[in-house]
């Protein structure tokens, strides 16, 4: 039984748009780029992922890959649901037994999350998914490589998936995950992952923008 888990990379010179107002363009891809390497780190920790995998066309992300001995799939796609699925098919012919996707830009994620994600597939063979704070968007994906239902994430993703997935006779686990569920896609996103961040990435990038909440971001326990 191999895990893969799936990472989408869109190009840092697009990413995070929505904190436009309060960041400049080279901001915004550094703070894409710390974002990156912090889910990353924390998923090739996970005891229970086999297997990395980061569809992208974004070359800035191949240095981090090598390093934590993450596979690059060519992004050939026009859009992120496209990549996703280029992806899948790829770790399919892999022998992948289970793919589970995150997205690139989970700033408080843990090795233990990921491995709940992974286990409660083992144990029930459901569709998992984790929903983000508001139960908008799905934050990580889980589905035995055979469970093609397609990828929806985009606005809306959470009820999208569920809906997919109960369509086609699927049975589905929803797991509500505190760290999992946090996103930094809007400015008042930073008070609220502020005591999960210590010591990562994002943090140091967010502390040189002087963006931390009170200059007191605190260590994650």
């Amino acid at each position: 039984m191999t895990v893969w888990a799936l990472i989408p990379v869109k190009p840092f010179t697009k990413a995070k748009s929505r904190l436009s107002g309060i960041m400049p363009q080279m901001a915004r891809e550094a703070l894409a780029l710390a974002l990156f390497v912090d889910t990353l780190t924390a998923l090739s920790k996970a005891a229970h992922i086999d297997h990395i995998a980061i569809v992208t066309a974004e070359e800035a992300v191949r240095v981090h890959a090598e390093r934590q001995g993450a596979a690059i799939i060519p992004d050939t796609a026009c859009d992120l649901n496209g990549a996703l699925e280029l992806g899948r098919r790829h770790l399919i012919n892999l022998g992948a037994s289970f793919i589970a996707v995150f997205p690139a830009d989970l700033p408080a994620l843990k090795p233990d999350d990921a491995n709940k994600v992974i286990e409660t597939a083992r144990k029930s063979d459901e569709i998992v998914i984790a929903p983000d704070h508001d139960q908008n968007g799905t934050n990580a994906l889980l589905t035995a490589a055979g469970e093609t239902i397609p990828y929806a994430f985009g606005s809306d993703s959470f009820c999208r998936h569920k809906d997919l997935a109960e369509n086609a006779g699927h049975s589905i686990r929803v797991l509500n995950l505190p760290r999992i569920a946090l996103d930094l896609d809007h400015a008042s996103d930073i008070a609220r992952i502020a005591p999960y961040i210590g010591g990562s990435e994002t943090e140091r990038v967010l502390h040189q923008l002087k963006l931390h909440k009170n200059n007191s971001l605190k260590e994650s326990s």
